[in-house]
């Protein structure tokens, strides 16, 4: 059934209102980069054994990996080649995603960041892709917060930790108003 609205509905039977959600594909060979925050319950580990893991797989080839920030939670970036073709390049950056977190390393959904270079057929530029909550672009999302260290550090909520710093200085105030 059309609807006569230039739609396309032969695949869902819906609308399509947004377009295609997919990236374009990527050869073997083509380069990309993958960066995201771990979240505070990362242990210490070599930033290394991310690229490891994922060309070990076969997703990718001559990947490194590194800790670009944090120090209570990480920002990793794995930079490198795609290891073989991919339809899409969302098919390339779930592969990552699964292979990070299939090998035990955690990730922040939110934050990730994934750069690619499309396959020549494609007429696209080079694809920037983030994912996190203020979706402004590229760029690198900012560290944990001043509370968000000190809950973590305190192991409270940050609710509590905010009421332990500005009861700290409502004290620190009173004892210098006293003198």
């Amino acid at each position: 059934m059309g609807c006569n609205c230039g739609c396309n509905e032969a695949m869902t039977g819906y609308p399509s209102l947004l377009g295609q959600l997919t990236l374009a594909p990527i050869k073997k060979g083509g380069r990309f980069q993958f960066g995201y925050n771990t979240g505070y319950g990362t242990g210490p580990f070599a930033a290394s054994e991310i690229a490891q893991l994922t060309n070990g797989q076969g997703i990718t080839q001559g990947a490194v990996s590194y800790v670009l920030s944090g120090t209570l939670s990480y920002y990793i970036a794995v930079e490198g080649q795609a290891g073989r073709d991919y339809g899409s390049a969302s098919d390339l950056r779930d592969a990552i995603y699964q292979a990070i977190v299939g090998g035990g390393y955690s990730i922040d959904p939110g934050s990730i960041n994934f750069n690619f270079e499309p396959a020549a057929t494609t007429a696209l530029g080079p694809q920037v892709i983030y994912t996190g909550p203020s979706a402004g672009g590229g760029a690198v999302p900012s560290g944990p917060g001043l509370f968000d260290q000190i809950s973590q550090t305190l192991n409270l909520p940050k609710e509590t930790a905010q009421l332990v710093v500005f009861g700290g200085l409502a004290l620190v105030a009173i004892m210098l108003i006293k003198r």
